[in-house]
C-alpha cells in the first residue's frame, strides 16, 4: 500500500501506542487481551514512515493511526526454513511469512530485524529466533553472512528510519 491507499478509507486516531519494549497500549493502558493484540499486529502496516492498523468490513475501510511506535510492533519467534535467498519466519501473532534476505537489517549492530514485505513493517528477531538463525549463518571478513553458497550483506539501519519516535 502507498499513501494514495489512505484516500480509500477513513483515518482514525484511537490512541494506540507501542513502547520501547514492543508493548502495545490503548489510551495509556496496556493491551492485555491477546485476541485484540494479535488482530492489531496482524493488521499493522507501514505507509512511508507512518504506522496504521488496517481494518476492512465490507466496503468500509479504516486506517487507525498508531500514534507512537518507539519499539518493534512485531516479533519473529522462530525460523521455520532457510532457502538460498529467503527465510520462512514465524511471527508472534501466529502467522508465518517469507522474508527475502535483502530485508534483513541490523539496528545498532546488535538487534536483528526483518522487514515483512506485504506489511512494510520491521519485525525484531527474539532471542530464540536469532540464535536459531545464527546457527545456520556463516560470517566472513567482509561483513557478509553466508547461507549455502551465497553471500548476503545485512544492511545496518537506524531506529528512526523504521520506528515512529
Amino acid at each position: 500500500m502507498d499513501r494514495s491507499s489512505l484516500k480509500k478509507g477513513i483515518i482514525t486516531r484511537p490512541g494506540i501506542e507501542i513502547d520501547e519494549s514492543g508493548i502495545w497500549f490503548h489510551n495509556k493502558i496496556k493491551i492485555e487481551n491477546k485476541n485484540i493484540l494479535y488482530y492489531f499486529k496482524k493488521n499493522t502496516i507501514r505507509i512511508d514512515s507512518d504506522y496504521y492498523i488496517y481494518n476492512q468490513a465490507g466496503k468500509n475501510i479504516e486506517f487507525a493511526v498508531i500514534e507512537s511506535v518507539r519499539g518493534f510492533p512485531i516479533f519473529i519467534t522462530h525460523v521455520s526454513d532457510i532457502k538460498e535467498n529467503i527465510l520462512l519466519v514465524g511471527l508472534d501473532y501466529g502467522e508465518e511469512k517469507t522474508v527475502p534476505f535483502e530485508n534483513l537489517l541490523y539496528f545498532n549492530d546488535t538487534t536483528l530485524a526483518a522487514v515483512i514485505p506485504e506489511k512494510n513493517v520491521a519485525a525484531r528477531f527474539n532471542g530464540y529466533a536469532m540464535s536459531a538463525l545464527m546457527n545456520d549463518l556463516g560470517e566472513n571478513k567482509n561483513g557478509m553472512v553466508t547461507i549455502g553458497k551465497n553471500n548476503h550483506l545485512i544492511k545496518t539501519a537506524r531506529h528512526i528510519d523504521y520506528l515512529n519516535i
